[in-house]
């Protein structure tokens, strides 16, 4: 009877533990993931994969991109697996050489563990965003004018007193309008400062229908490099005090390439 008694309160022991270790066995088993959501506007996902490396927990070869885990109301997704220690997550989504929207892309791991991809869109979402939303401004239409060495006019409308204003410059091309302003490879900026004297008597009498305009300023010590940047794409970009995109326009250059070189000598 004791010896019965033993191996009864063995077993009740025995189960005890168990019950306390089972649980926390999936736990410690668990691998980190993060989620990389792909939204396509056609609808066509067959063939496309991600690419990942960095902090991920898995070798991905280019020739073998992730798979799709699954499907959402946003598009496909992946979950990739990644290191407990990983600060950040590459990835591009490709299929076969052509890659969307192209240049590699970089998740903090830090910070989040979930992100949006739109096709065509070069930037990295952290929240869902809306794939319909359309950003402010249209790079394809010239509304911003460079008319001399340091001066651009911009058409005044309906903006805060203290909107910011950057003249972007692409070397190689490439700019893209997102839905929180200028990105590209290669893009750099320099801030572009309000006139409050306006436009030049002798600008308005050269281009009198941009009377009216306002008159940006380039900074004193980027003068020198003007002639390099009128080989670049060039953008204007405003925004307000908490950094929200107002307005984004492409450059005319006329007024200042017939300033800079314009030849007055005899023929």
């Amino acid at each position: 009877m004791q010896a019965t008694r033993s191996t009864v309160r063995l077993l009740i022991a025995v189960t005890l533990v168990l019950a306390f270790l089972l649980p926390a066995a999936p736990a410690a088993l668990a691998q980190d993931t993060a989620t990389i959501h792909y939204f396509r506007a056609d609808g066509e996902y067959a063939g496309w994969g991600l690419h990942a490396w960095d902090g991920a927990a898995i070798t991905v070869e280019w020739g073998s991109p992730l798979e799709p885990t699954g499907e959402d109301d946003f598009g496909i997704f992946w979950e990739v697996p990644i290191k407990p220690d990983a600060e950040r997550l590459g990835l591009i989504v490709h299929q076969g050489d052509e890659k969307d929207p192209g240049p590699d892309m970089f998740l903090d791991l830090t910070q989040f563990t979930e992100a949006w991809i739109i096709s065509g869109d070069l930037l990295l979402y952290t929240e869902q965003a809306d794939p319909n939303a359309r950003p402010i401004g249209d790079l394809a239409k010239l509304r911003a004018h460079w008319v001399t060495r340091d001066t651009l006019a911009y058409p005044a409308g309906d903006l805060p007193d203290d909107a910011t204003f950057e003249l972007f410059d692409a070397s190689n091309g490439g700019m893209q309008l997102t839905l929180e302003g200028i990105l590209g490879a290669g893009v750099t900026s320099m801030p572009l400062s309000v006139d409050p004297v306006g436009l030049s008597e002798e600008v308005l009498a050269k281009f009198p229908h941009l009377d009216g305009y306002m008159a940006l300023k380039l900074p004193e010590e980027k003068l020198n490099s003007v002639p390099a940047l009128l080989k670049s794409q060039l953008a204007v970009q405003v925004t307000g005090a908490d950094g929200a995109l107002l307005d984004a326009t492409g450059v005319q250059l006329p007024g200042v390439i017939d300033e800079l070189y314009t030849y007055d000598g005899p023929l």
